[in-house]
């Protein structure tokens, strides 16, 4: 069984990989009013993906539907299994189930 640190990690390398493949390019943002500093934000933010897991392996990942649902799938286990799985969207994490760790 993987230690707990190499599945967050691998959860924090596939969190990465999605918020790259759903990230809008700077124009799509710049038309729907976000601020240049977000924006600034968002470039280097992908910037560094892109020098830690290279560009091509980025976009490797959402080249096709099944890809791209694949990759979401293997986030969502990850997550689950760090104990996630009451996680209900509105940024809170809620979960009851650590409660029932024994």
């Amino acid at each position: 069984m993987r230690k707990k640190k190499e599945v967050q990690a691998a959860e924090q390398e596939l969190f990465t990989r999605v918020w790259y493949g759903r990230t809008k390019t700077p124009e799509q943002l710049r038309e729907n009013g976000t601020p240049e500093d977000i924006i600034q934000g968002m470039l280097r933010a992908s910037k560094a993906a892109e020098e830690k897991y290279g560009k091509e392996s980025l976009h490797a990942n959402i080249q096709d539907d099944w890809s791209w649902g694949f990759l979401s799938g293997k986030l969502a286990a990850l997550r689950w299994v760090l104990g996630w799985e009451n996680f209900n969207g509105d940024g809170d994490g809620i979960n009851e189930a650590q409660e029932l760790d024994t």
